[in-house]
């Protein structure tokens, strides 16, 4: 089952992932998510460029990150946080966001 509605929210806090810290707030009904995976993908809306997939390192249950991942042009920026809550549950938040 695909989560729709409500999904995570994802918060950008600054303008290159290596120093992003997204948060993500995951409708669990008051208990802690149990996070098996996390993927992170960066598209330049209304630009012919393939997604860039954002390498990331668990760093413990539900704690991933980005080391020193540049993004690559300025601009405008999605991001697509994918979060798999078990074998058949996942979330799925987009935010925009700008590099100057």
């Amino acid at each position: 089952m695909k989560r729709s509605q409500p999904g995570p929210d994802v918060l950008p806090q600054a303008q290159k992932m290596a120093t992003t810290r997204p948060s993500i707030a995951l409708p669990t009904g008051g208990g802690p998510a149990t996070v098996t995976d996390m993927t992170v993908q960066l598209t330049r809306p209304g630009e012919d460029l393939p997604p860039f997939t954002v390498p990331l390192q668990k760093l413990s249950a539900g704690h991933y990150y980005a080391p020193l991942y540049d993004i690559p042009y300025s601009g405008d920026w999605r991001m697509t946080v994918r979060v798999q809550l078990g074998q058949t549950d996942e979330a799925v938040a987009t935010s925009t966001f700008s590099v100057r």
